[in-house]
């Protein structure tokens, strides 16, 4: 089994005061759902925007999108990504925040109403379980042994179709009862 960093249990108890200061850092908005992942290809980031996309379409609901990884460690992929926010009106929903430290990691964690793992590869997950840790709803694909992973702590999708993508976002992001039973 795979253990989440040290720092994960660390921060675990952060002060709502201390979470407060760094969504204010980087001037973010109330409600979010949060990726972390560099900007490889594998991680799908153009596929999650498009799911994005499809629920301000589909049910005219804004759901803001907190991205953290460091942009250089794919700058091509990171510009298809900056496009496709672009091209699908996004860019004012979708926060780049580049390397974070690991107390703000925890801190979004904490904060986000749910974890996207949009990753269509990658044999550890960690993510999932970071946020299992500390009490956040996990959307993720239905793909390797991530269905395992997560149990009736996820609602899981078809990483390759950005609608069925969207529909499972959906749902978490505004069923509140689901989200609380995910938690527990």
């Amino acid at each position: 089994p795979f253990t989440p960093p040290g720092y994960i249990l660390h921060y675990k108890s952060i002060a709502k005061e201390k979470v407060a200061k760094i969504l204010d850092k980087y001037n973010l908005p109330k409600d979010f759902i949060f990726y972390p992942a560099q900007f490889w290809a594998h991680k799908n980031h153009t596929r999650l925007i498009k799911a994005i996309s499809i629920v301000k379409e589909k049910y005219n609901e804004k759901i803001n999108l907190v991205l953290v990884g460091r942009p250089e460690s794919n700058f091509a992929n990171f510009k298809n990504i900056q496009y496709a926010a672009k091209k699908d009106d996004l860019e004012s929903q979708i926060f780049v925040l580049g390397y974070v430290s690991d107390e703000e990691i925890v801190a979004l964690y904490k904060t986000a109403r749910a974890l996207v793992f949009a990753s269509v590869g990658g044999p550890t997950n960690i993510p999932l379980v970071e946020a299992m840790m500390l009490g956040t709803p996990v959307v993720c694909p239905n793909l390797f042994a991530m269905p395992d992973q997560v149990g009736k702590a996820g609602v899981l999708f078809d990483a390759f179709d950005p609608n069925d993508m969207a529909e499972k976002i959906y749902k978490v992001w505004k069923d509140g009862n689901l989200r609380q039973n995910m938690i527990e």
